[in-house]
């Protein structure tokens, strides 16, 4: 089940961080979500998250186009990340 959460924030704040978490790659909404899941974790807020490498950047916006690499099994999937060339 999923929820829908509302804040009120000052709409220049909202615009600002919208345009630094989109040079990121990443919505407000990625944002919030990373930030509670590392809450519900007790994790400290580390805030490293919100500065992808463009590896990163390049797969959040290949999932966003549909864009997804299939991997098989989990052994596969191991194999091929294992593989050296």
């Amino acid at each position: 089940m999923t929820v829908t959460l509302q804040i009120e924030m000052d709409e220049s704040v909202r615009d600002k961080a919208a345009r630094n978490l989109a040079e990121n790659g990443l919505t407000i909404d990625d944002a919030m979500r990373i930030v509670l899941i590392q809450a519900a974790a007790g994790s400290a807020f580390e805030f490293g998250p919100l500065a992808p490498n463009q590896t990163t950047i390049d797969a959040i916006e290949a999932a966003r186009r549909g864009d997804l690499v299939e991997l098989g099994s989990p052994e596969e999937a191991l194999a091929d990340l294992n593989r050296s060339d």
